[in-house]
Protein backbone atom coordinates (compact mmCIF):
# COMPACT_ATOMS: atom_id res chain seq x y z
CA UNK A 1 0.00 0.00 0.00
CA UNK A 2 1.57 3.24 -0.92
CA UNK A 3 2.48 6.10 1.76
CA UNK A 4 -1.09 8.34 0.19
CA UNK A 5 -3.20 5.24 0.95
CA UNK A 6 -1.97 4.34 4.20
CA UNK A 7 -2.57 8.07 5.06
CA UNK A 8 -5.91 8.89 3.80
CA UNK A 9 -6.97 4.90 5.79
CA UNK A 10 -5.30 6.69 8.74
CA UNK A 11 -7.43 9.75 8.29
CA UNK A 12 -10.73 7.53 7.90
CA UNK A 13 -10.08 5.84 11.11
CA UNK A 14 -9.86 8.81 12.82
CA UNK A 15 -12.98 11.32 11.64
CA UNK A 16 -14.68 12.90 13.82
CA UNK A 17 -18.08 11.96 12.56
CA UNK A 18 -19.57 9.64 10.11
CA UNK A 19 -20.17 12.28 7.93
CA UNK A 20 -16.20 13.35 7.77
CA UNK A 21 -15.31 9.83 7.17
CA UNK A 22 -17.53 9.24 4.18
CA UNK A 23 -16.08 12.41 2.75
CA UNK A 24 -12.68 11.25 2.84
CA UNK A 25 -14.36 8.12 1.39
CA UNK A 26 -15.57 9.89 -1.52
CA UNK A 27 -12.55 12.09 -2.48
CA UNK A 28 -10.12 9.14 -3.15
CA UNK A 29 -9.25 5.90 -5.14
CA UNK A 30 -11.36 4.02 -3.23
CA UNK A 31 -10.48 0.35 -2.61
CA UNK A 32 -11.73 -2.33 -0.02
CA UNK A 33 -9.47 -1.27 3.06
CA UNK A 34 -10.91 2.30 2.75
CA UNK A 35 -14.51 1.13 2.41
CA UNK A 36 -13.54 -0.97 5.57
CA UNK A 37 -11.68 2.04 7.56
CA UNK A 38 -14.98 4.03 6.97
CA UNK A 39 -17.46 1.25 7.54
CA UNK A 40 -15.55 0.45 11.00
CA UNK A 41 -15.10 4.10 11.84
CA UNK A 42 -19.00 4.87 11.57
CA UNK A 43 -19.75 1.23 13.77
CA UNK A 44 -17.52 2.64 16.22
CA UNK A 45 -18.83 6.35 16.06
CA UNK A 46 -21.85 4.91 16.95
CA UNK A 47 -21.97 4.08 20.20
CA UNK A 48 -20.30 6.90 21.46
CA UNK A 49 -21.45 10.05 19.19
CA UNK A 50 -24.26 10.09 17.06
CA UNK A 51 -25.19 7.42 14.94
CA UNK A 52 -24.35 7.34 11.20
CA UNK A 53 -27.67 7.74 8.86
CA UNK A 54 -28.57 4.82 6.70
CA UNK A 55 -28.05 6.60 3.56
CA UNK A 56 -24.39 6.99 4.94
CA UNK A 57 -24.38 3.88 5.68
CA UNK A 58 -25.56 2.87 2.47
CA UNK A 59 -23.64 5.26 0.55
CA UNK A 60 -20.69 3.36 2.12
CA UNK A 61 -22.45 -0.30 1.40
CA UNK A 62 -22.64 0.70 -1.93
CA UNK A 63 -18.44 0.67 -2.16
CA UNK A 64 -18.19 -3.08 -0.85
CA UNK A 65 -16.68 -5.49 -3.33
CA UNK A 66 -16.48 -8.53 -0.88
CA UNK A 67 -15.35 -11.02 -3.14
CA UNK A 68 -11.94 -8.38 -2.75
CA UNK A 69 -11.84 -8.54 1.22
CA UNK A 70 -9.30 -10.68 3.30
CA UNK A 71 -9.99 -12.32 6.03
CA UNK A 72 -9.26 -9.75 8.39
CA UNK A 73 -11.49 -6.95 6.33
CA UNK A 74 -14.73 -9.96 6.35
CA UNK A 75 -14.24 -10.33 10.37
CA UNK A 76 -14.05 -6.33 10.17
CA UNK A 77 -17.29 -5.86 8.16
CA UNK A 78 -18.74 -8.06 9.91
CA UNK A 79 -18.10 -6.96 13.16
CA UNK A 80 -19.29 -3.23 11.79
CA UNK A 81 -22.35 -4.32 10.44
CA UNK A 82 -23.47 -5.90 13.67
CA UNK A 83 -22.86 -3.04 15.27
CA UNK A 84 -24.84 -0.91 12.72
CA UNK A 85 -27.82 -3.48 12.86
CA UNK A 86 -29.97 -0.41 14.07
CA UNK A 87 -29.46 1.77 11.32
CA UNK A 88 -32.38 2.28 8.89
CA UNK A 89 -30.25 0.78 5.59
CA UNK A 90 -31.51 -1.32 3.20
CA UNK A 91 -29.34 -4.33 2.20
CA UNK A 92 -27.56 -4.16 5.62
CA UNK A 93 -28.66 -7.79 6.64
CA UNK A 94 -28.11 -9.35 3.11
CA UNK A 95 -24.68 -8.27 2.88
CA UNK A 96 -23.87 -9.69 6.42
CA UNK A 97 -25.25 -12.79 5.58
CA UNK A 98 -22.80 -13.00 2.63
CA UNK A 99 -19.89 -11.72 4.35
CA UNK A 100 -20.78 -14.85 6.73
CA UNK A 101 -21.00 -16.79 3.88
CA UNK A 102 -17.70 -15.80 2.41
CA UNK A 103 -15.96 -16.61 5.80
CA UNK A 104 -17.61 -20.16 5.93
CA UNK A 105 -16.05 -20.49 2.48
CA UNK A 106 -12.67 -19.38 3.75
CA UNK A 107 -12.40 -20.07 6.79
CA UNK A 108 -9.23 -22.02 6.88
CA UNK A 109 -7.73 -18.22 6.41
CA UNK A 110 -9.03 -16.65 9.70
CA UNK A 111 -6.86 -16.17 13.01
CA UNK A 112 -8.40 -16.84 16.09
CA UNK A 113 -9.17 -13.28 16.27
CA UNK A 114 -10.74 -12.77 13.69
CA UNK A 115 -12.95 -16.20 13.99
CA UNK A 116 -14.32 -14.55 17.33
CA UNK A 117 -15.03 -11.63 15.65
CA UNK A 118 -17.25 -13.03 13.05
CA UNK A 119 -19.01 -15.23 16.24
CA UNK A 120 -19.68 -12.08 17.47
CA UNK A 121 -21.28 -10.38 14.72
CA UNK A 122 -23.74 -13.74 14.44
CA UNK A 123 -24.75 -13.47 17.83
CA UNK A 124 -25.05 -10.25 18.20
CA UNK A 125 -27.29 -10.30 15.51
CA UNK A 126 -28.99 -13.71 16.55
CA UNK A 127 -27.92 -15.87 13.94
CA UNK A 128 -26.91 -19.55 14.52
Amino acid sequence: MSFRARRLARDIAAAQNASAALQLLRSADVDQIHVTACLHRMASLASISKPPTGGEVQEVLSYMEPEFFTAEMLAINSWSLAKLQKAETEHIEDLRQQLLQLAVERRSEFSARHLSNLLWSAAHCGQE
